[in-house]
């Protein structure tokens, strides 16, 4: 049973497709307040059938409103952060959404 189900990335343009990872969606547009609560419900629906314990995504520093927006909706900042080497110098933050094992609340 898998332990985390990851959260679809998020490209910043649609020229710069998600890396191949096996589970994991692109999403061409980011999330709103309006869209974003149904998406994540049928996300942890998915994941919690599945067996999965937590989903977890990750995020740029720099994007100060985006952190707000994840920790409105339940997500929880892990310790750390890691580096992508990529143009920008991306350092990201790692935010996880525990979930409840299937048939529980």
């Amino acid at each position: 049973m898998p332990d985390t189900a990851p959260l679809p990335y998020t490209a910043p343009r649609p020229d710069q497709p998600a890396p191949p990872r096996h589970g994991r969606a692109c999403l061409i547009r980011p999330l709103t307040d309006t869209d974003a609560p149904p998406l994540i419900d049928r996300i942890t629906g998915a994941a919690g059938a599945a067996g999965a314990r937590r989903l977890m995504l990750w995020t740029d520093t720099r994007f100060t409103q985006a952190h707000a927006f994840y920790e409105a909706l339940g997500f929880l900042r892990a310790p750390g952060t890691r580096a992508l080497d990529d143009i920008s110098r991306s350092v990201e933050y790692r935010y996880d959404l525990p979930l409840s094992p299937a048939g529980q609340s």
